[in-house]
């Protein structure tokens, strides 16, 4: 209560640059007397007070700053509730003034989240969320720190028992993959490997199945037709693709069209984990977030592949994602977020492949074709759906 209160109280200031240094030492005074809860509440109040200070207090949050990272190096590993916060505000609030200790956070933070591991007491969502702020910071600089921070976050994606600290490790590797880009291929295989030993767990909790699904995304965003298993990855789309344009919104028997008889298979059970997505539990149809995925997805597969001259690989999937597109867009209004990146989707495949995509306007598909190009033809010519539909 005491924390919640002395936030509030923080929040609600607006403290000169005076006030600013002597509320913050006060707060760290206090931070260091007391441990636990006492501890967190200081920290949380010290966190609101970089929040709500103005540009003006920016030298003095650069040196807290410094302080801040002694105090947590001082803990030798332990978790410290409220420092990982104040570190990553400080991270977002000053910016590339960060960069130069980029090598003592790191490490200061790698230290608390493999002490987690070890210890049992799980991984630091907090110091997470630090390293993800450091992260979208630093872009392409970060890939020095790959190769030491990546057996965490590939423990973190793949731990379905704790799903908001899961979730938290696929958004960095979204951030990671935006940042690298084909510098994210060593690692791409075994994220690929996750995202699919999660779709393929009953038990997942539902909340994490479009994390999952915008993995692959991310990937063919990030290393176009690099990515690896493209036809499995593509036919696994697929077949959600379908799910979700199930009208009855229950589940559907997907087993049938992914199963094969691969390697190590027998009767086409088995085989290759490609090749192993089972029905999918009732759980699975929050629809909304799972159509929101799939577009996410194939909007990065069809700009990494076009980027990379790779879209003639997507063959005989190519209708597939045509069709899926036309369904998601038409009943949209142009200024829905999801329809621009079905625009975005079609335009990118008509742009590298016109006969194919002309090919799959038959039917049901065709008017949903009329229909977008009637919404299109609605907008203003300089609006951003113009200038995607060219």
């Amino acid at each position: 209560d005491f924390g919640y209160l002395l936030e509030g109280i923080v929040v609600s200031s607006s403290p000169s640059v005076q006030e600013f240094r002597g509320v913050a030492l006060q707060l760290l005074d206090g931070a260091n007397r007391v441990h636990g809860l006492g501890r967190t509440a200081f920290l949380t109040g010290l966190q609101a007070l970089f929040m709500v200070a103005g540009e003006e207090c920016r030298p003095q949050m650069a040196e807290l700053l410094v302080t801040l990272l002694r105090f947590a190096e001082s803990s030798q590993g332990r978790q410290v509730d409220g420092v990982g916060s104040c570190l990553r505000v400080l991270t977002e609030r000053l910016g590339d003034e960060v960069v130069k200790l980029a090598e003592p956070m790191m490490h200061m933070y790698l230290a608390v989240l493999q002490a987690g591991a070890t210890s049992g007491a799980g991984v630091h969502e907090e110091t997470l969320r630090a390293v993800g702020a450091l992260v979208v910071l630093m872009g392409t600089r970060f890939s020095g720190f790959m190769a030491a921070f990546w057996p965490v976050l590939a423990t973190t994606m793949g731990m379905s028992h704790s799903p908001e600290t899961c979730a938290v490790g696929f958004l960095i590797f979204r951030d990671l993959s935006r940042a690298l880009e084909r510098g994210i291929l060593p690692y791409s295989a075994q994220a690929q490997g996750i995202a699919l030993q999660l779709l393929r767990n009953p038990d997942a909790p539902a909340s994490l199945r479009p994390h999952t699904i915008r993995c692959f995304g991310h990937l063919a965003h990030a290393v176009g037709g690099e990515v690896p298993h493209v036809p499995d990855m593509l036919t696994l789309l697929e077949v959600l693709a379908a799910s979700g344009m199930d009208s009855t919104g229950g589940p559907r028997e997907t087993c049938g069209i992914v199963k094969g008889k691969g390697k190590g298979s027998k009767d086409g059970r088995g085989g290759k984990p490609w090749r192993c997505v089972q029905r999918a539990p009732d759980e699975w149809f929050y629809r909304r977030q799972l159509l929101g995925a799939l577009t996410e997805a194939y909007e990065g597969v069809v700009v990494g592949f076009a980027r990379t001259a790779s879209l003639p690989v997507i063959g005989e999937r190519l209708r597939g994602i045509v069709v899926f597109a036309l369904w998601r867009a038409a009943p949209l209004a142009a200024t829905a977020p999801p329809f621009l990146l079905c625009l975005r989707i079609l335009s990118g495949l008509a742009a590298a492949l016109p006969d194919e995509v002309e090919g799959c306007f038959l039917g049901s598909c065709q008017r949903r074709a009329a229909r977008i190009a009637d919404v299109v033809q609605e907008q203003p010519p300089i609006s951003e759906v113009h200038a995607v539909a060219r």
